[in-house]
């Protein structure tokens, strides 16, 4: 039977064994272990002197890398492998008793002497680290002073052992010299090409701003680049980008020059102004703040032929004529003030276009899915008969579709503002989006649209049909800007030391002429009075330097906390006829759509402010300000408006004023003795007309004699009966209201329930509550029945008024007791939601139930 082979592991454990054992005979044996050792020396002495080993200083450089490199990964191969063994053996050995020597040797490490020691060998280290450094910074200052004075000797040197240049003709001689030409024609042409070169090479070293002309208009000819020797001239010293910048640019054809001004305009009015003070461009010494186009350029060529039928002006011509200073959006210009109708409209607009719905991305293409083709004013504004009920018939198959939007809306968040406006994504069929962009059409974009139309074109119809007795003053209220010193200290800094001036700029246009204006306040007021306050000197200056002003025209944006509010309305009525202009109007600009001429103003002030800051003035106050930046801006007029002067016209709003209805939708205000005419569209055709449906509105009371346009025309309002009624009792007359009040009782509406305990009530009911004399429309959050009030929500404002809505930031809550409650509202009687918002009104006859049982709780019992 044959002996079974073993495996590999088993040979080499059997290797290990017999090899372990041989050195434990070994080291038995001391005498038989040296003569080995001496034999093994002598073995490898002979094998490197037959060159059978090579050693490392014999090796190449290649192979010297490779064998250290071998040698540290087996010396760190051999490290690892002992600090494993070594953890090992300590992690199976107990921890030894401590000695007496050790305890001695530690005592010895830690004395007073060696940790003194230690101190003063730290603090030599540290102090040889530095002289080091020192020493470093030394050489290397020396160094490079020996570099420079080295470099300088060698270029004297070069100076002085500079062999001359031969003359152009000994140049020639040598050169004929090499070859055997002879002919004498040749030695003339050589010669002249000799010369001519030295000529330009001395033209070169001439100082002057026209040294190199004549090279220029050598090397601009054709002939040098037919034979291909244009790289020639760089021994002149003249490059491809001189030769470039010589090319005369080419002159614009005669007939641009006639409509130039009107391309230009047709830029300004489609571009919009950035608002950063630092954001300009400036070409052959002058300074614009940039403008950014509001489309592409293919596309505002196309409006341009169409507002200007009778120019013929190709896309090309077109572009050369856009100014300087108006450029193409860049990354970097992030829009930061759209308009969220328009920009709600658009994020639909491109889902339906993506689903193949509408073909182009046009919001005023799509206009068509509602309005006639094309659309007309009355079919924007919702007026037209004939598309009043179009729109689109969806198919089954758009059912199915699935699509996702998104829309900017005011998300109700647990923040600090509370409300916040967010891009929110909504998903639904194909469908769907298409009943809603009709809808989002017709309620609100279709009317915008019309709106930044009319708008726009009457602010520049005013301006260019401007008479000698009218003045058009475009304002705005500019950023804060914050007074600064210098040198400031970390608490002025960072602290609210120094003041933030508050900025009204504007421009006021005569006929002929135009002025820009920024008034200044130390005050951040921007109310109704303030904005008088700051009015007053500009009107005052005005009517100082053209007396012949009568009438001035106002255009704003619309923010209801500064133009467009009940005070602001009043004041017009009451300050210009005092500053000697008989008619005034006071016209607004869209939402998200008021950006013009006084951001830029703003901007220039601004930045005039800063430069004057940064060449060392300390601008602490608003009087600073003005004196110092008054004296830097020439073509702006500045005014400085005190805190105090603002009294004056608080005065004239101590008494309450009625609110003005839908005065959101309000865009002209045309101003009377007490009363005032508004509408939704700009109108200037006559001093008074009709256009446009205009309201009436009387600050204190109604007209004695009956008014067309007033609510519910020769019907008086509950409240002013019982008025009438308690005057003529009070002079005498027969007790009749007392009568009817006291016997008569009121015939409620139906859905108006009286409540006289909680127990009736729940979350969510509609309640007509009084507070504060004034009855509110409110809605039930909580009942208490154990101390019989309830928690309401109201809305604003008071009653009665045509909307009512809750309090936009924080919501106005309040307990309410039982006694308080006028009727409780319900079915019929309930407030209807007007819009999409939370916006309700309440029924005419409601509404009146409920003010005269507010009025019959205000009279005295008898």
């Amino acid at each position: 039977m044959a002996r079974q082979k073993l495996s590999v592991e088993d040979q080499r454990r059997r290797n290990r064994e017999y090899q372990r054992k041989r050195r434990e005979k070994l080291n038995s044996d001391q005498e038989s272990k040296h003569a080995l050792q001496e034999k093994e020396r002598q073995r490898w002495k002979k094998r490197v002197k037959d060159k059978k080993v090579i050693q490392i200083d014999e090796m190449g450089d290649r192979a010297k890398r490779n064998q250290r490199k071998y040698w540290r990964e087996a010396q760190k191969r051999s490290r690892e492998k002992r600090s494993i063994e070594d953890a090992v053996l300590r992690a199976h050995t107990p921890p030894d008793s401590p000695q007496d020597q050790d305890i001695q040797e530690y005592n010895a490490r830690h004395s007073r002497q060696s940790l003194r020691q230690k101190r003063e060998r730290s603090k030599t280290r540290k102090r040889h680290s530095r002289e080091i450094k020192t020493l470093k910074e030394k050489l290397k200052k020396v160094t490079k002073q020996r570099n420079k004075l080295r470099k300088k000797i060698y270029r004297r040197r070069n100076a002085t052992n500079k062999t001359p240049l031969d003359s152009p003709g000994t140049e020639t001689k040598k050169m004929l010299s090499e070859s055997n030409i002879r002919n004498p024609k040749i030695k003339k042409v050589l010669l002249f090409h000799n010369i001519l070169r030295r000529e330009l090479k001395k033209n070169k070293q001439t100082p002057g701003p026209r040294r190199q002309e004549p090279a220029l208009s050598v090397s601009s000819g054709k002939i040098l680049k037919k034979y291909c020797l244009l790289h020639q001239i760089h021994q002149f010293g003249i490059t491809y980008k001189l030769i470039r910048g010589k090319k005369q640019t080419k002159k614009k054809p005669t007939f641009l020059k006639g409509i130039t001004e009107t391309v230009k305009d047709f830029f300004l009015n489609s571009a919009r102004v950035t608002t950063d003070k630092t954001d300009t461009i400036t070409r052959n010494k002058i300074k614009q703040q940039r403008m950014i186009l509001a489309d592409s350029m293919i596309n505002l060529h196309s409006d341009f032929l169409i507002s200007n039928p009778t120019v013929k002006l190709s896309y090309s011509s077109f572009c050369s004529l856009k100014p300087f200073y108006i450029t193409a959006p860049k990354a970097s210009d992030r829009k930061t003030c759209l308009c969220q109708k328009h920009e709600n409209a658009y994020l639909i607009l491109e889902v339906l276009r993506m689903s193949g719905v509408v073909k182009s991305n046009n919001l005023d293409d799509s206009f068509q899915l509602v309005c006639c083709s094309p659309a007309s004013e009355a079919c924007l504004l919702c007026t037209c008969s004939r598309c009043v009920n179009k729109g689109t018939v969806t198919t089954q198959e758009q059912d199915k579709i699935h699509v996702q939007w998104k829309q900017w809306e005011r998300v109700q968040e647990e923040t600090v503002n509370g409300i916040n406006t967010k891009l929110v994504q909504h998903s639904g069929s194909l469908s769907k989006l298409i009943k809603l962009y009709e809808q989002i059409l017709r309620n609100e974009t279709t009317t915008h649209v019309c709106l930044v139309r009319n708008q726009s074109k009457a602010y520049r119809n005013t301006i260019e049909t401007c008479e000698e007795s009218t003045a058009i003053v475009h304002v705005d209220f500019s950023e804060f800007w914050r007074c600064k010193y210098q040198s400031e200290v970390q608490a002025c800094h960072f602290g609210q030391n120094l003041p933030q001036l508050t900025l009204h700029t504007g421009m006021y246009y005569i006929k002929g002429g135009k002025a820009g204006f920024c008034t200044l306040s130390e005050s951040k007021r921007q109310d109704a009075a303030a904005i008088w306050t700051h009015m007053d000197p500009v009107l005052k200056d005005i009517k100082t330097r053209y007396p012949q002003v009568t009438t001035v025209h106002f255009w704003s944006d619309g923010p209801s906390k500064q133009y467009k509010n009940k005070k602001n309305f009043f004041l017009l009525s009451c300050i210009p006829p005092t500053l000697g202009f008989e008619r005034a109007t006071w016209n607004f600009f869209p939402t998200s759509h008021g950006k013009g001429t006084p951001d830029g103003i703003g901007g220039t002030v601004k930045r005039t402010a800063d430069n004057l800051f940064l060449r060392g003035n300390d601008v602490t106050d608003g009087h600073t300000f003005f004196v110092k930046v008054s004296n830097s801006l020439k073509s702006i007029q500045l005014y400085h408006i005190a805190e105090e002067d603002m009294q004056r016209y608080d005065t004239l709003l101590m008494h309450p004023l009625k609110q003005v209805p839908s005065t959101r939708k309000i865009h002209q205000v045309i101003p009377h003795e007490n009363r005032i005419q508004h509408r939704q569209l700009s109108c200037f055709c006559l001093l008074v007309c009709q256009c446009f449906s205009p309201a009436t509105f009387y600050f204190h009371g109604y007209p004695e004699e009956q008014q067309s346009d007033t609510r519910r025309a020769g019907k008086k309002r509950p409240l002013a009966m019982l008025l009438e009624e308690m005057e003529k009792e009070m002079v005498g007359g027969e007790d009749v209201m007392e009568e009817e009040l006291d016997e008569e009782p009121l015939k409620s509406p139906e859905g108006t329930v009286t409540v006289t305990t909680v127990s009736s009530l729940n979350n969510g009911d509609w309640l007509a509550v009084v507070y504060d004399d004034h009855w509110w429309l409110a809605k039930t959050i909580a009942v208490d029945t154990e101390h019989q009030d309830l928690k309401v929500e109201f809305l604003h404002p008071h009653g009665p008024t045509a909307k009512y809505q809750p309090k936009l930031l924080t919501k106005d809550v309040c307990f309410c007791p039982v006694k308080d409650i006028i009727v409780k509202l319900m079915g019929i009687a309930s407030p209807v939601k007007l819009r999409k918002r939370e916006i309700y009104s309440i029924a005419p006859d409601v509404m009146d139930f409920i003010e005269r049982e507010h009025v019959r709780r205000l009279l005295p019992k008898a």
